[in-house]
């Protein structure tokens, strides 16, 4: 198994193509990088994954995931779902590193997070939040989260729709430029 599996929820249906796209962008990037906590980096986390040493991957991951690293709550969200050996299933946790992530503008788990709200994956099921996050992707060009929208959008309710209304008025003000 390689670390490409903890980058992107498993339960996503991305295409192949998107998948790799993403890997590549991040493996491109990740190689390079040094964390902010000493000199532990993503891709100290990404050889550990790879050598099946789970365990010091989410170690890894965590310290840099908590100093804010965006990459690093992904890689950890993902490794709390997919739950490898060594690594305890936490969707609650997992849920709390994409939001960490989406509030940094992280695509990836706008599209993770929504998807979790639309499902109760980890936090209460509320369609409001999960079309505001997947309505998010979607305009960042993830057809997938366009799909996601399109499916559960027969579902909101008018208070879903407040709470959508509500936290796009919160996101526009946080990120007016």
């Amino acid at each position: 198994m390689n670390w490409a599996g903890v980058l992107v929820m498993p339960a996503l249906f991305l295409s192949y193509a998107v998948m790799w796209r993403l890997i590549g962008m991040i493996a491109i990037f990740a190689g390079p990088l040094a964390g902010p906590v000493g000199a532990e980096s993503l891709s100290d986390g990404l050889r550990a994954y790879d050598a099946g040493r789970y365990a010091t991957a989410a170690g890894i991951w965590s310290r840099l995931a908590e100093a804010g690293d965006v990459d690093a709550q992904t890689a950890l969200a993902g490794l709390y779902v997919s739950a490898p050996p060594g690594v305890s299933y936490a969707p609650e946790k997992a849920a709390q590193l994409y939001r960490w992530a989406a509030e940094q503008g992280d695509a990836i788990a706008w599209m993770n997070l929504g998807d979790f709200y639309a499902k109760g994956v980890g936090v209460e099921r509320d369609f409001g939040r999960a079309a505001f996050w997947l309505r998010l992707a979607s305009e960042a060009g993830y057809a997938w989260a366009s799909e996601r929208l399109r499916k559960i959008a027969p579902m909101m309710n008018a208070d879903d729709e407040v709470t959508l209304n509500r936290l796009r008025a919160d996101w526009s003000d946080k990120h007016r430029k």
